[in-house]
């Protein structure tokens, strides 16, 4: 990545300019953090599956788990970005012009997680998968006291 340049007055030698670390780091602490916290929803929400619906088929509880584990992940690639901006590299202006090996990987963990959900909800009987089922049954549900009654 190449950083910007200007020119100093009088002179002909570029001056590198570099990012405001607070503008850099700032968006991946905030963004780490949010991502924790869903990452306990999530965990949470997986918890009241397994108690709730053990008798789904194999199908469905392999892509609830699987989604957890692309989170787990997710979440450790995060940190370790985090950690890399924060802590390994810092006051190192100059390491804000580029990232750790998981700035390229996030990206792609989300590409990853969002193909297999959407496909999962590309079925063509939706009583029996996807989106329509899932909301189909956690309105039987009594999870939350009385959210399956109108």
């Amino acid at each position: 990545m190449s950083a910007p340049t200007s020119i100093q007055p009088g002179g002909s030698q570029p001056t590198i300019l570099l990012p405001d670390p607070s503008t850099v780091i700032g968006p991946i602490f905030l963004g780490n953090s949010f991502n924790w916290m869903l990452m306990g929803l999530l965990t949470a929400q997986v918890y009241v599956y397994w108690r709730k619906f053990s008798r789904d088929r194999l199908r469905i509880k392999a892509l609830v788990y699987l989604i957890l584990v692309l989170d787990v992940a997710q979440t450790a690639f995060g940190t370790q970005e985090a950690w890399w901006f924060s802590i390994k590299t810092w006051g190192n202006l100059s390491a804000l012009q580029g990232g750790p090996w998981t700035t390229v990987i996030s990206p792609i963990m989300c590409g990853i997680t969002i193909f297999i959900v959407l496909m999962s909800k590309a079925c063509p009987d939706a009583k029996s998968c996807g989106h329509c089922w899932v909301n189909s049954r956690m309105g039987q549900s009594d999870i939350f006291g009385n959210a399956g009654s109108s």
